[in-house]
């Protein structure tokens, strides 16, 4: 319902999302504005395993600053897929340079409410050098319309600041109005991020995303105040 990158990209079919955003800080006191396009097309006609992607997929819930960073194009072809791991090959595409990659995922049950998700990416860019993104995500089922996720991502590369983490705990409540045949889904969440080198903490991060669908299925409005 929230069109998660990291699991929008494994869907058996061709995703697009088009979203229009406009942002205020009180610290800058301006509004951005900003059109995105991300998601990914299946290229059957070259290979039923090879995908173009929009906006790259380095994880869930990504700040506006990540986000800005991650407007780019790339292909991703599957290289082997089971029950529980997947493998890719990527592709990050820009009008100076190829950003090539390999990432490799595994996801399932813990128990009857309990799963696990985690993801690992090595990638190269000309003005980064080779570097890795870890991150685990635990799901706990609190009842059919509530869900419980621990995040934690790890970035470690040539140019980073040692490790660079984050880690965020959300919960996502779906509220149902029988009267209603649009959901409306809000998640409250807390995060934390900081790196090794040297080791401090840059931010904390507390907020609420709003999401709810708006006169047909496909159309959603969001509203994230957060602090």
């Amino acid at each position: 319902f929230f069109g998660d990158p990291n699991y929008d990209l494994e869907k058996a079919e061709s995703l697009l999302r088009l979203e229009w955003a406009t942002e205020w800080d009180e610290e800058d006191d301006d509004y951005n504005n900003k059109v995105r396009l991300r998601g990914k097309l299946q290229l059957p006609r070259v290979s039923k395993r090879l995908n173009l992607v929009f906006s790259g997929e380095d994880g869930d819930d990504l700040t506006e600053d990540e986000r800005q960073n991650e407007d780019r194009v790339g292909l991703l072809y599957n290289v082997r897929e089971n029950k529980r791991s997947r493998v890719d090959l990527t592709m990050g595409i820009t009008t100076s340079e190829l950003r090539p990659g390999i990432r490799y995922r595994n996801q399932g049950p813990i128990s009857e409410r309990n799963r696990y998700r985690f993801t690992q990416r090595l990638q190269y860019e000309s003005d980064e050098g080779f570097y890795t993104t870890g991150q685990l995500n635990l799901d706990r089922a609190l009842s059919e319309d509530k869900l419980l996720r621990w995040s934690n991502r790890v970035i470690y590369g040539e140019e980073s600041d040692g490790a660079e983490w984050r880690s965020k705990v959300s919960m996502r409540h779906r509220l149902k109005n029988p009267r209603k045949k649009h959901n409306l889904v809000v998640s409250y969440y807390g995060a934390v991020n900081g790196v090794t080198d040297p080791s401090f903490t840059k931010n904390y991060r507390l907020g609420a995303l709003f999401r709810r669908q708006i006169y047909r299925q496909f159309l959603f409005m969001e509203f994230e105040p957060s602090y």
